[in-house]
């Protein structure tokens, strides 16, 4: 119904911002009531990553989660913290000065005149879709510290055009189209982050060409990492950036 949509996104909402209120509860109740395994699990990612939760209650709900489900979800949530969607909680967390440095988080958002691509997600803008503006707004050395945050290496190079610019006075029609970038995701991409993007071209005045190896979401993803079957070359492995 709309009314447990909606309390299901304000707990959301509530680990964003670091409010802990209801949140242990919330997940508890879902379990207690055997929801599905995507929707607990989910939950469990976010509030791990935004720490919203004490080690031991990670590990109790987890525990809770088993037996809820069964044993065999044991291979998901396994899964799941090998690609590092279940955060380690035993280290620094890295969401605070994430979420400060790119702006990641509004309560309030103009959803009338959006002026940011935070709209798209109610008040939370993508890291993915922070990580392509500020590579347009003096480069990512600006922001190296928070990189490093980040799971995967980092490599920035410029691309030098052999054609040389007309003068302003000289202009051809070619010179006055967008600027087009290339977005490519590895790993799958959500229909929210396209549409981030497309309103960032709206705001920057560039258009943005996205190409993906497959479209994803938070439960397909949890859904797919639910399968015992799991490629050795990504166990172990952390999620890369790109």
């Amino acid at each position: 119904s709309n009314d447990k949509y909606s309390y299901f996104s304000n707990i959301k909402e509530k680990s964003l911002v670091g409010d802990t209120s209801n949140c242990e509860e919330y997940v508890e109740a879902q379990i207690a009531q055997a929801k599905t395994f995507e929707a607990c699990a989910r939950l469990l990612c976010l509030l791990s990553h935004t720490r919203t939760v004490y080690p031991k209650r990670l590990t109790f709900f987890i525990n809770e989660i088993v037996e809820s489900f069964g044993y065999p979800v044991l291979f998901a949530l396994r899964n799941l913290q090998k690609v590092g969607a279940i955060a380690d909680i035993s280290k620094r967390c890295p969401w605070p000065t994430l979420k400060k440095r790119l702006a990641l988080w509004k309560e309030n958002v103009n959803t009338k005149k959006p002026d940011d691509v935070r709209y798209v997600y109610a008040g939370y803008s993508p890291v993915s879709v922070r990580l392509v503006e500020h590579a347009h707004g003096g480069g990512w050395s600006k922001i190296k510290d928070v990189l490093d945050l980040l799971p995967g290496p980092v490599v920035e190079t410029k691309q030098l055009s052999r054609k040389k610019a007309p003068p302003p006075s000289q202009g051809t029609a070619d010179s006055k189209k967008k600027k087009t970038t290339l977005v490519v995701f590895v790993g799958g991409v959500t229909y929210a982050e396209i549409s981030a993007l497309r309103k960032l071209g709206e705001l920057n005045g560039r258009q943005y060409l996205v190409a993906a190896t497959h479209f994803t979401n938070g439960g397909k993803l949890v859904s797919e990492l639910r399968e015992i079957r799991m490629l050795k070359a990504r166990a172990g492995s952390a999620p890369r950036r790109i």
